[in-house]
């Protein structure tokens, strides 16, 4: 699975920068850059964060990252069927205008609006 991957590619097509995105996220720059490259897995709240910054959901950007190579043999044919309306979920989850103060899932603001 390849999470940077999907990071950095719904990030371009948003043509946000790595700067930008790190800066709105509360994170550093070379940390978004090793996430980006894999050398860093963010934690659930960080990778909350991103998605909202980035305007999509986080199970987008889960299903971004799954590489063909992770899947069996018997589901790969399903799974070239799905891509497309996994890409369409990609293009119905964005949401330009995202409210920048929503809480990140995980963090004591979240739990304390959904419990």
């Amino acid at each position: 699975m390849q999470i940077g991957s999907a990071i950095k590619e719904i990030r371009k097509s948003n043509n946000i920068s790595q700067k930008e995105l790190a800066s709105l996220c509360g994170i550093s720059q070379t940390y978004l850059s090793l996430v980006e490259h894999g050398k860093k897995i963010p934690k659930l709240e960080t990778l909350s964060s991103i998605s909202i910054k980035l305007g999509t959901s986080l199970h987008v950007v889960l299903l971004k990252a799954i590489e063909e190579t992770e899947i069996l043999p018997n589901k790969r044919e399903l799974f070239e069927q799905l891509k497309p309306i996994i890409e369409n979920a990609y293009e119905a989850t964005l949401v330009k205008d995202y409210p920048a103060n929503l809480p990140v899932i995980g963090t004591e603001e979240h739990r304390s609006i959904t419990s």
